[in-house]
């Protein structure tokens, strides 16, 4: 599935650990979210543009997803190194196991995009506020959900105005113990926020944390790239055990650890490790 010749340094070894401020983690813990601003640079920003126009440009693909104007290719660090390398980027994946855990693994990456609405589809729209991991809250039930997992949004375009398709937040929900998240008669939970980000920033947000894609009134496509982390127990959400390991050549050790692997045989080394010294020996 990957591109041949495309080659953009996913093996290469990682620069050193990137500590978040104790301001950054405040604010993920009070709000769920945090940007982390000018990831990637104009030219990765580029690259991956093309790239993943080139990918999305395919309808006949079985891991392809269509619901109305919201667009996804699943298992997307499979397909170009680009995507791939993004599955180690520095200040990511840092910020990731201080507000997680070094005992995750991916669960699952997505080229998602976003077309503008038409007019008629724009008078129609209704928001669609949800959790991820669906099946914890109607197993669990909400007043036992935990932090289990952190989705990584890679924003390939400028999402500066209202409107512009960018996901909306409710910060706090994730604290949300009982209740419905929307209260009876509204269209959005209270204190609904609309994030502005450049294309190069990141946004992390955790699983309990209710969102919606919004509007896109902008007359261009949303673009981004999904990377999602969770506890090393979850399922992964979109490749198996054995298509991970197909990656593992293309990889750094730390990339190798951040697949999910059969519980059986129990390795000699766990993977955590790997990340564990990484986090411990480079602040």
């Amino acid at each position: 599935m990957i591109a041949p010749g495309a080659t953009d340094g996913a093996a290469a070894d990682l620069p050193s650990f990137a500590p978040l401020s104790e301001e950054q983690q405040c604010s993920f813990r009070d709000d769920g979210m945090l940007i982390l601003p000018r990831v990637l640079t104009p030219e990765r920003v580029a690259e991956l543009v093309a790239t993943c126009d080139a990918l999305m440009a395919t309808d006949a693909d079985p891991m392809r997803i269509d619901h109305g104007p919201w667009q996804a290719l699943s298992h997307a660090v499979a397909r170009h190194d680009r995507l791939l390398a993004l599955l180690t980027e520095t200040r990511v994946l840092s910020a990731v196991v201080q507000l997680l855990s070094p005992r995750i693994a991916l669960q699952g990456s997505q080229v998602i995009y976003l077309r503008a609405l038409a007019e008629e589809e724009a008078r129609d729209w209704r928001p669609r506020w949800h959790r991820d991991l669906y099946g914890t809250s109607r197993d669990l039930g909400s007043a036992n959900l935990a932090l289990m997992a952190v989705k990584c949004f890679f924003w390939l375009t400028d999402l500066t105005q209202s409107d512009d398709g960018m996901t909306l937040f409710a910060p706090g929900t994730h604290e949300h113990r009982r209740g419905p998240l929307v209260p009876p008669g509204r269209m959005h939970p209270k204190g609904v926020v609309e994030p502005a980000v450049r294309a190069g920033d990141v946004l992390l947000f955790e699983n309990r944390l209710a969102h919606t894609f919004g509007r896109n009134l902008s007359g261009r496509t949303r673009k981004s790239v999904m990377v999602h982390f969770g506890y090393r127990w979850l399922m992964p959400a979109d490749y198996t055990p054995e298509q991970g390991r197909e990656l593992h050549t293309r990889l750094s050790p730390l990339g190798r650890a951040l697949m999910a692997a059969p519980r059986f045989p129990r390795p000699a080394v766990e993977p955590e490790q790997a990340l564990l010294r990484w986090a411990r020996g480079q602040r």
